[in-house]
């Protein structure tokens, strides 16, 4: 037998791969875990191959220095031991799994839930119509 090249037998695996996506929710929770580069809290929504899709948390009323763009304010924080006000980054973003914290037990309030998959609804019809 001959044996292959490497370039031979990295062509020869040109197979499509599908996206793997694997919900995180838990009987209807998000997860919350630390970012460890920009240590904020963050509210996972999803992983795709090792890819996590988060949003951020803050205090911030606005995620910009111009103040153009709002973040959407918890009904209650999700920290119950910090009393100020926190509010989410309606951005989403990605980045590897390794690059987060191990969840925290901390709880997000049903409203809270349901302006997030409200908003995410409304991002995909948006992506859809463009």
């Amino acid at each position: 037998m001959s044996k292959k090249k490497p370039s031979q037998k990295h062509d020869t695996k040109k197979v499509a791969l599908k996206r793997k996506e694997t919900n995180i929710k838990k009987d209807g929770d998000l997860q919350i875990r630390y970012h460890k580069r920009a240590n904020h809290p963050t509210v996972t929504l999803r992983e795709i191959e090792r890819v996590l899709e988060y949003l951020t948390i803050t205090h911030a009323e606005f995620s910009d220095k111009k103040r153009k763009t709002k973040n959407k304010p918890f009904y209650k924080n999700p920290d119950p031991r910090d009393p100020k006000p926190a509010y989410y980054e309606k951005r989403v973003r990605r980045n590897k799994i390794n690059m987060f914290n191990k969840p925290k037990p901390w709880k997000l309030d049903q409203r809270d839930i349901e302006n997030i998959t409200k908003m995410l609804e409304e991002k995909k019809i948006n992506k859809k119509s463009k």
